[in-house]
C-alpha cells in the first residue's frame, strides 16, 4: 500500500489543531458508538456536535441524557445541534452542523450512528497525513464490531463491512480513491471550498470526492486506521420487515426494500411511520412464505425513483 504520509511524519508529532467530531443520528443513537468515542487521547481542544434529526421525543431526551453523560466523562465540549427543517437528508444535516461549528476546528471526524472508535490514537495517526496541504480528508478502514448477540448469520453478514477494505484498497493504489460518507478525518476548510454536501444527492460522498478532486485536494486511504460499523444493532430481533433509515430487508428472504413501503396483509402499501421518519426502526408484517411478491411492487417504478426509496438516509 502506498504511504501517502509526509516523509519523516509520525503521528501526532508537530501539532494538536482543534478538531470536530459530527456524529450523526436520527432516532438511533447508539451509546456504546458514542461512548467509545471517549476513548480518544487526542491532546488537543476536541469538540463533539451531536447532530440529532430525532422525530421521537423519548429519542430526543435520550440524546439529551446522552450529552450530559458524555461531557461528564472526559475534558471536551459536547454539543447538540438539531436543525429546524429536516430536509436534504445527511448531506444537508452534515452542512447544517458544519454552518453551526466549523469555525471551531480545523478538522472533524465524520461519524454515523453506529461508528465505533477502535484506536485511541486514531486523530493523531490520521493528523499525519493531512500535513499534507493536498488532502482533503484520510478514509479509514470500516471493520465490523463484534456483539454478543449476534447469530452465526448476523456474525457472517457483519463480516461484509470487509467489502469496503476489498475494493478502497486496489481503488488507493492504483485507481481512483474516494470517501465512503463515514469514518474520515475530513479537512474543513476544503470541504467548505467546495460548498460542503449536495443535499438530497444520491452517492453523495462519491459527489464530493469528485468535487474536492476538481479542486485539487484528493483522498487518502489509511487501512491501518480501523474504526468499527455495528449497522446490524440497528435491526430489531422480532419481525420480519425492518429499516434502520437507509433500507427495508425481509429476515425471510433477505430482500432490501425502501423504507417508504410496508407489507400490511398480501399488499405493499407506502406507510407514512416510513416516509416521514427516516432512521426510525420499525417492525411489519412478514412477507408470504415464498416472498415471490417483495419486490414486485417496485419493479414498474421509475429507476430514480427507485433509487430515493432503497438508498434514501
Amino acid at each position: 500500500m502506498r504511504d501517502t504520509r509526509p516523509c519523516g511524519g509520525r503521528p501526532g508529532a508537530a501539532t494538536t489543531p482543534p478538531v470536530g467530531i459530527i456524529y450523526l443520528c436520527c432516532d438511533d443513537a447508539d451509546w456504546s458508538a458514542l461512548e467509545s468515542l471517549t476513548r480518544l487521547s487526542y491532546p488537543g481542544p476536541l469538540r463533539l456536535i451531536i447532530h440529532d434529526d430525532s422525530r421521537d421525543g423519548d429519542a430526543r431526551v435520550a440524546v439529551d441524557r446522552m450529552a450530559k453523560r458524555l461531557s461528564q466523562l472526559r475534558e471536551w465540549e459536547v454539543q447538540i445541534l438539531r436543525r429546524p427543517h429536516r430536509t436534504g437528508g445527511k448531506p444537508a444535516a452534515v452542512n447544517y452542523a458544519l454552518e453551526q461549528s466549523a469555525q471551531l476546528y480545523e478538522y472533524f471526524l465524520l461519524c454515523d450512528n453506529d461508528s465505533t472508535v477502535l484506536d485511541p490514537d486514531t486523530i493523531q495517526r490520521a493528523l499525519s497525513y493531512l500535513e499534507l496541504s493536498t488532502l482533503g480528508g484520510v478514509q479509514f478502514r470500516s471493520v465490523p464490531v463484534a456483539d454478543p448477540g449476534y447469530c452465526r448469520a448476523n456474525e457472517r453478514l457483519a463480516e461484509s463491512i470487509g467489502a469496503f477494505h476489498a475494493f478502497l484498497a486496489p481503488a488507493a493504489r492504483f485507481g481512483w480513491m474516494p470517501f465512503i460518507g463515514h469514518n474520515a478525518l475530513l479537512n474543513t476548510r476544503a470541504v467548505q471550498q467546495v460548498g460542503g454536501l449536495t443535499p438530497d444527492f444520491f452517492s453523495d460522498d462519491l459527489d464530493l470526492t469528485v468535487r474536492l478532486n476538481l479542486a485539487g485536494f484528493r483522498i487518502a486511504y489509511a487501512p491501518e486506521i480501523a474504526m468499527g460499523e455495528n449497522t446490524l444493532r440497528a435491526i430489531p430481533r422480532s419481525g420480519s420487515v425492518a429499516t434502520n433509515g437507509r433500507m427495508a430487508a425481509c429476515k425471510r428472504c433477505g430482500r432490501i426494500r425502501g423504507p417508504s413501503w410496508c407489507r400490511t396483509g398480501s399488499r405493499w402499501r407506502r406507510s407514512s411511520r416510513f416516509s416521514s421518519s427516516p432512521g426510525s426502526i420499525a417492525s411489519k408484517q412478514c412477507c408470504s412464505p415464498t416472498c415471490a411478491s417483495c419486490c414486485s411492487s417496485s419493479r414498474s417504478m421509475g429507476s430514480k425513483r427507485l433509487c430515493r426509496l432503497w438508498f434514501r438516509v
